[in-house]
């Protein structure tokens, strides 16, 4: 049977920290539970390529219902966007996000977040 690989952890620099709090901050939806479209668009794709391989997740391209070619960030799993959410928070990046916010983010995403995949609350 074949070994479960060891997860690294992911580290950023504090720019990246400070980046993705003014993302998650802007509106992004990184904070919500629809797994089914992107997180973020773009008009052309390279910012959801730089942040797919930044902070996980993928890029993606689709066509609006207005019928134009639209690239979008995604993290499908919402897990993921815990995990990355929590990472921001402990940087302490967030500049309007205080903590009885933060509480009820966390507390919106682990409801949605599968048990089995709640590995990181044994750690």
């Amino acid at each position: 049977m074949p070994r479960q690989r060891a997860k690294r952890a992911q580290v950023w620099t504090p720019e990246q920290m400070i980046y993705l709090a003014g993302v998650i901050e802007g509106g992004s939806g990184i904070l919500g539970t629809d797994t089914l479209h992107p997180v973020h668009i773009s008009q052309d794709e390279v910012w959801p390529d730089i942040m797919a391989k930044t902070f996980g997740g993928e890029s993606m391209t689709f066509v609006s219902k207005h019928n134009r070619t639209v690239h979008g960030w995604a993290i499908p799993q919402l897990k993921e966007r815990y995990l990355l959410f929590e990472a921001v928070a402990k940087a302490g990046t967030f500049w309007g996000i205080d903590s009885d916010k933060a509480e009820a983010i966390r507390v919106k995403l682990e409801k949605h977040i599968p048990l089995e995949q709640r590995d990181w609350q044994n750690e």
